[in-house]
């Protein structure tokens, strides 16, 4: 979902998106597929506050203010067991109209959000989950 967020931003037309996440691979290859110019990638993990902390600063540092931060780490889970991790969730899971949640459904309401289309979207949690109340 971070992947898929990136990518609608730089779509969008984002000047500058720092990729954070634990995977370093994996964010490192997106930032270069999507463009390193714009992209940079940082090793975070958003559990610890203090990596958390120096991702904001070094980003202020770098790009001179910070717009917009998402996280996407944390996940509500499709089944009731306790041993799922948000690298192994099913999405199809999310099914209630036969189509299962795509990582791009994600992006869209963040790009709408972080837009100011949103302007006077306040207070609110959007759940994006395709109806799916388990």
């Amino acid at each position: 979902m971070g992947e898929a967020t990136a990518r609608e931003f730089a779509t969008h037309g984002a000047r500058a998106i720092v990729i954070a996440d634990v995977q370093d691979e994996k964010g490192q290859n997106t930032a270069v597929s999507i463009g390193s110019n714009l992209f940079t990638y940082v090793h975070c993990d958003v559990s610890d506050e203090e990596q958390v902390k120096n991702l904001v600063e070094s980003t202020v540092k770098a790009y001179g203010r910070l717009d917009i931060m998402f996280s996407n780490a944390g996940m509500g889970r499709s089944t009731h067991a306790c041993d799922q991790s948000v690298l192994d969730m099913d999405l199809a899971a999310y099914a209630l109209k036969g189509e299962a949640m795509r990582p791009k459904n994600v992006a869209d309401a963040v790009v709408f959000l972080a837009s100011e289309d949103s302007q006077f979207v306040t207070g609110h949690d959007l759940v994006v989950d395709g109806g799916y109340r388990g």
